[in-house]
């Protein structure tokens, strides 16, 4: 049965990543050989799978990550590199952003920075520096959440954690490539009177997300809320006594992506029903797994 699980998932990864390639140089007329990297990968993985099974559970689980690491990384490189070759894909902020004028009166960022101008600096500065340390917490959750998911309910629960997260990335930066959404943060950069008030941990932390960003079209859906979200499902599914820490968590995320300029309100709505979704075929086809 193991083998079989990576015959099922390894070819669910390059028929994913060549449909993209395909995508790519039918649609967007640009030829990104570097989508054959984690096929290359995964197949490199299938035929090591009866070593890897050999090993302790706690080495299954760290080459578990590893492999989530590299596919995601690479293809979210890959999609800023499709949007770069292509000249750029035609932006839709327009529209998410009209639909936040609508529902909140103006964009939800232009108000939050009003609100924090009647605030004062101190007040500003420590309310922003919560909301991007809650923002990067993101690019560890998901190691957290895992490590927890396998102390509480053991390897082939976690395997599915992790499955289930992987099919949320690859449905996630599909979407980036067919709703290309650039985010307040440049869409509307003229219509913000200053630059978010941090401290210095603050400013090394937004520097940081905005030095290591890759890709210019990651707005829709919303990763940063879609998997925070996906892990307290999880969370709330096993019953472990963090669940309530990351419901905190997700309701800080969503604030911190719009507050921040990093979203829209349609960037979080979309990721909900993506985070279910996943959580539902992760759990549905529990059979497959990284490794």
């Amino acid at each position: 049965m193991g083998n079989e699980k990576v015959k099922k998932e390894s070819s669910l990864i390059v028929i994913y990543n060549l449909a993209i390639f395909l995508l790519a140089l039918i649609y967007f007329k640009v030829f990104v050989y570097l989508y054959f990297v984690p096929i290359a990968i995964f197949s490199t993985i299938f035929f090591l799978h009866p070593k890897i099974i050999k090993q302790s559970p706690s080495i299954q689980l760290l080459v578990q990550m590893a492999m989530l690491f590299i596919l995601v990384t690479n293809d979210y490189y890959l999609v800023g590199l499709i949007d770069k070759l292509s000249g750029g894909l035609p932006r839709l902020d327009h529209f998410f952003a009209n639909f936040d004028s609508w529902l909140f009166g103006d964009q939800f960022s232009i108000l939050f920075e009003q609100l924090l101008a009647n605030l004062g600096n101190l007040l500003s500065k420590l309310l922003n520096d919560l909301l991007i340390t809650v923002y990067v917490s993101y690019f560890l959750n998901a190691f957290i959440v895992g490590t927890i998911c396998y102390q509480f309910a053991g390897l082939d629960q976690a395997k599915t954690f992790f499955f289930s997260l992987m099919l949320f990335y690859m449905i996630n930066f599909l979407l980036y490539l067919l709703v290309p959404v650039t985010g307040p943060q440049f869409f509307l950069s003229e219509s913000y009177q200053n630059q978010p008030l941090f401290s210095a941990w603050g400013r090394l932390l937004y520097s940081w997300v905005r030095e290591g960003q890759t890709t210019f079209i990651d707005g829709f859906p919303s990763g940063h809320f879609g998997v925070t979200f996906l892990l307290t499902i999880w969370l709330f599914n096993l019953g472990h006594r963090t669940k309530y820490l990351f419901l905190a968590i997700s309701l800080l995320m969503a604030g911190a992506t719009m507050a921040l300029r990093f979203h829209y309100s349609l960037d979080l709505l979309a990721a909900v029903p993506l985070a279910a979704i996943s959580f539902y075929l992760g759990k549905r086809f529990k059979t497959l797994s990284i490794i």
